[in-house]
């Protein structure tokens, strides 16, 4: 093939990949780690949102991205979720240019196709978080250390380049603490090269740049990495060994095909070397050994940190490998000993086999996956004022994160206090005698209520609903007259007489059940 026509399919697999990733960005409801996003950079100043986000576990910036996305283009689903979008796109891009760089233009045809379909650089480009952003700025940084890495090989240094290179690091570094992670490994290989070829100038350079750019953050990096509690658990971070699977759409055939196209190569290499020289030999190029080690050892680190003292690792924290998967695949399927129509049949079956299973498998824009916040608080909204004297009571980690759907649909109340633990039944007593509700509407999401506080509810009202969403629930329960002192009539109203009917779905014609396991 030649220039033209590598071009022309690059943009046809850039424009798929846009549209798979703006296609219904805003049908699914923000969960609770968007809705935690929106509300640390949801803030009057730019310095709050710092103050904030130092008491988080994340660098401050994304949310500082975010906080400038609200300002200037508004707070909706599409606009907290279009930076992370935009960033997907361009990944595409970036990993062909990588694989034209260390290979091939066909190398990175393949992993840009592998990027602009599978499910999962997919998912976190609909997602109103870091990890979109993390995976593009990842790929720049090793789009510019490989070309350093190659300068310093021929002796020859051009200065802009390292201070591009220190200012896209510098970004990757606060974005992510695992971007931190790899900027450091990207560091380490500069210094190996830096001592064989007694090359220190830019190595220093480098080095105290990003030092420097950094020095404001590291004293609350520090205190975070004191920190003996966390919420990951080791069960969680032992999980995490299955990474690679989560890359191919977390589907056992594609994950084993992927595995054999990748081992095929050098399983023929092996053979021919045996026949031909009655040996073994295994040889790897310099830039695959580059992609192995930028596959493996951030997991390798990481996983042993989660084991040794407190977890850190998670898939989603590993997409920093994602690129090096899908380009160790792209060289290994152009190694194969076979003809090019055969390899243009492989990459387009495990092509279409991809988009197969990402559609109708996981049914990824036809079924709901994330948390619904958004349906539990809209049936609120929809009934509340078919029951007068209501109250809403929530259990979530905030409950600003129930208020930006009570926002959105211009509902004039919102959810004031969180209970649902057994020492908060004592707090639900007080709230009832003191605002004398006839109802009470609880909404939960992302967290279980303890098994006590449901019961009492259960135990001492009337449950008149119950509507079960993904990872959300919502109740309402009629109080008894002795906790109540308004309009009694409500209780012996039409309302209430149908409620008290075993159709009570029939009274909910917005009511929406929906069972799934996200």
């Amino acid at each position: 093939m030649n220039k033209r026509v590598n071009l022309v399919i690059l943009i046809l697999l850039i424009a798929l990949g846009m549209f798979l990733r703006f296609y219904k960005i805003e049908k699914e409801s923000l969960w609770n780690d968007e809705l935690a996003s929106w509300e640390m950079s949801n803030k009057e100043s730019l310095k709050e949102v710092i103050r904030e986000t130092a008491e988080d576990v994340h660098p401050p910036g994304y949310q500082i991205l975010l906080f400038f996305v609200i300002k200037y283009f508004g707070d909706t689903e599409f606009w907290l979720r279009f930076p992370s979008a935009a960033s997907g796109v361009f990944s595409i891009l970036l990993i062909f240019l990588i694989g034209r760089r260390i290979y091939s233009d066909y190398e990175g045809l393949i992993a840009s196709t592998l990027m602009a379909i599978l499910w999962f650089p997919i998912y976190y480009s609909q997602e109103a978080r870091v990890y979109s952003l993390l995976l593009l700025f990842s790929m720049l940084s090793f789009y510019l250390w490989i070309i350093i890495f190659e300068e310093i090989k021929k002796e020859k240094i051009f200065w802009v380049k390292i201070l591009l290179f220190v200012l896209v690091a510098s970004i990757t570094s606060y974005l992510h603490y695992f971007g931190l992670l790899f900027v450091v490994l990207l560091g380490s290989g500069l210094f190996i090269i830096s001592i064989v070829k007694k090359s220190f100038s830019a190595l220093f350079v480098s080095f105290s740049l990003l030092l420097i750019s950094y020095t404001p953050w590291i004293s609350i990096m520090l205190r975070l990495l004191g920190k003996e509690e966390f919420w990951l658990t080791k069960e969680r971070a032992l999980s995490t060994v299955y990474f690679l699977f989560h890359f191919f759409n977390r589907s056992k055939i594609l994950t084993i095909t992927a595995f054999l196209l990748v081992f095929i190569s050098p399983s023929q290499k092996f053979v021919r070397d045996y026949l031909e020289n009655k040996r073994f030999k295994l040889k790897i190029s310099t830039n695959t050994f580059i992609l192995i080690l930028w596959l493996f050892v951030p997991f390798i680190l990481a996983f042993a940190k989660s084991l040794i003292s407190t977890p850190v690792i998670t898939v989603r924290n590993l997409i920093i490998s994602l690129p090096p998967a899908y380009l160790l695949l792209a060289r290994s399927i152009t190694e194969l000993r076979v003809k090019s129509v055969l390899k243009v049949l492989i990459i387009s079956a495990f092509s279409l086999s991809s988009i197969f299973h990402l559609l109708f498998r996981i049914g990824y824009f036809s079924k709901p996956h994330k948390e619904q916040y958004r349906e539990a608080v809209y049936l609120i909204v929809d009934n509340f004022n078919l029951f007068e004297n209501s109250i809403i009571i929530g259990y979530s980690w905030s409950p600003e994160h129930f208020n930006y759907y009570f926002k959105k649909r211009g509902f004039e109340k919102n959810v004031d206090i969180l209970l649902g633990k057994k020492e908060d039944i004592k707090k639900l007593r007080e709230i009832i005698r003191g605002r004398k509700p006839s109802y009470l509407w609880y909404i939960r999401a992302h967290r279980t209520p303890e098994r006590e506080f449901l019961n009492y509810m259960k135990n001492n009202f009337t449950l008149l609903l119950h509507s079960n969403f993904i990872y959300c629930d919502v109740w309402l329960f009629r109080l008894p007259q002795n906790y109540s002192l308004g309009n009694s009539n409500s209780l012996t109203s039409p309302i209430f007489k149908a409620l008290s009917c075993s159709s009570i779905s029939d009274f909910f014609p917005t009511t929406r059940t929906t069972s799934s396991s996200g």
